[in-house]
């Protein structure tokens, strides 16, 4: 399933990242899960929340440079799922940018996602809507 990812650009200072979760925290924006990169300089914070748009939404609102991004969320619990999909990808050549985990999720940045999401949907629709419905719960209680 896709789900909406936030990346926030986030300098290497100290109390920036705290900044910024408290924020999140006054607006009642839970974050489910996260991963930061990291350079010299600064870093690109990863994550999962529970109201990207609205996260969005508070971050721009504080000036806080960020962007949402379509990831794919693979649930891990059932056996050959996440193999399954990566050789999907594999065959239909499409990438992978970055890969993380949460819970029993995988998480991943594939350089087209649109296409992904029709590769996924064409060849079995079921396994895509069990994957949705998966995904959701998870996330959503």
């Amino acid at each position: 399933m896709f789900i909406n990812q936030v990346s926030v650009f986030i300098e290497n200072k100290l109390g920036r990242f705290s900044e910024v979760t408290e924020l999140l925290e006054s607006k009642n924006i839970k974050i489910l899960a996260l991963c930061i990169a990291e350079a010299e300089d600064f870093g690109i914070l990863r994550m999962i929340v529970s109201d990207p748009v609205r996260c969005n939404l508070v971050l721009n609102d504080a000036k806080i440079t960020n962007k949402l991004t379509k990831i794919l969320a693979v649930n891990l619990d059932e056996p050959k799922k996440l193999q399954n999909i990566l050789l999907r990808l594999r065959n239909n050549a499409i990438s992978i940018m970055y890969a993380y985990s949460f819970g029993s999720y995988a998480v991943l940045q594939v350089e087209d996602p649109d296409a992904v999401e029709k590769i996924l949907t064409s060849k079995n629709k079921w396994f895509f809507n069990q994957m949705v419905e998966e995904v959701e719960k998870a996330i959503c209680g």
